[in-house]
């Protein structure tokens, strides 16, 4: 997860970084060229398409993790989420599933858990309940 902040990061600053160089380079060109203003909407619409693809990434991340979840194959959503943006998140927020709840709030419970009957305590840390049949070994001879 660092990582990928850490890429995204790293794409938004080239991404500007290209956007603003383009654009001080038609501003030098202004003085000379009145036309030079149109040449601006080039790097308005790459910029455009860069903070699109961002939103894109990052609604396919956020329903890759979410799908993953609740049992569903993140790699599906995550396709979806990024070629179709907001109405595959519109999607996805109507037809997930609901996140199950383990016995601590930690979602769902491991294959074949059974909950425990109402009113039943936890033995304290370190108590483990000896096996069936066991026979504690004999004590030390009296003296």
């Amino acid at each position: 997860m660092k990582n990928m902040k850490r890429f995204m990061v790293g794409a938004a600053a080239f991404l500007l970084f290209l956007v603003f160089g383009s654009m001080s380079a038609m501003a030098q060109a202004m003085p000379t060229d009145p036309f030079a203003m149109l040449n601006l909407a080039g790097p308005i619409a790459l910029m455009s398409q860069a903070v699109g693809i961002i939103i894109s990434i990052l609604i396919a991340v956020f329903m890759y993790k979410d799908a993953e979840k609740r049992g569903k194959s993140g790699i599906v959503w995550a396709i979806i989420g990024f070629f179709c943006t907001c109405i595959g998140l519109v999607i996805w927020l109507l037809v997930r599933p609901p996140l199950q709840q383990g016995p601590a709030g930690y979602g769902a419970p491991p294959p074949g858990y059974q909950q425990p009957p109402p009113g039943y305590q936890q033995p304290p840390p370190g108590y483990q309940q000896p096996p069936p049949g066991y026979q504690p070994p004999p004590g030390p001879p009296p003296q």
